[in-house]
Formats: C-alpha cells, sequence, structure tokens
C-alpha cells in the first residue's frame, strides 16, 4: 500500500509504502451435535493466520459459551431452576506443522 501527498511549500513529493499482509477469515465447527452431559465435544479451528511458525505445532484458545444446560435457561441450571452463565477456555493445538487446522476437546462433567 503506497501513499503520496504533495507538499507545496518547497514543493516535494512525499511517498510513504507499508506491506500488506493476506489475511483469511476463520472457520469452526463443534461435534457431535447435541451434546450430552458427559459428553466431549471437538472442536476444530480452521485459520491460516494461527500458524505464524511454519516449522512448529502451535497453540491458540477458544472460549466457548454454555448456553443451555440443565431444566432450561441461559447457561448452567442447578435443581431450583436457578441458572448461572458459564464459559469455558478450551486450548487448541495446532494438527502438525504449517497445518492450519487447530483442534480442542471440551471436556463436560454430567
Amino acid at each position: 500500500l503506497t501513499a503520496l501527498y504533495a507538499d507545496l511549500a518547497p514543493f516535494e513529493v512525499i511517498q510513504v509504502s507499508i506491506p500488506v499482509i493476506e489475511s483469511f477469515v476463520g472457520a469452526f465447527t463443534i461435534s457431535p451435535s447435541p451434546v450430552g452431559l458427559s459428553g466431549a465435544p471437538r472442536i476444530l479451528v480452521s485459520d491460516p493466520d494461527l500458524n505464524a511458525d511454519p516449522n512448529s505445532v502451535e497453540t491458540s484458545i477458544v472460549t466457548v459459551d454454555v448456553q443451555s444446560v440443565g431444566s432450561g435457561g441461559t447457561g448452567i441450571c442447578d435443581s431450583t431452576g436457578a441458572c448461572h452463565r458459564m464459559f469455558a477456555t478450551v486450548n487448541l493445538t495446532e494438527m502438525g506443522n504449517s497445518a492450519q487446522f487447530f483442534t480442542g476437546v471440551l471436556v463436560t462433567i454430567g
């Protein structure tokens, strides 16, 4: 990307250039669906931008927002019907050097 500026006093054209890095939109899947209370859903993220070092297996994280578990409502619901929102962090590991695919498992306890 190059920008030009024409200064009038004294007349001079100033040019500045910066590199443009190609960027990708990542995609992810969670399976199986639906997940039981004692299930272990696998999270798969595909994003070439996460592959910063083509010579090593890298890691990343994803945050999971639990929408509804128990007797209804949003979050984890107890026996009284009170629901509490829950977030879980899942560590992802690249599936090989320069793979662009990262996977991890969310362990649930039922």
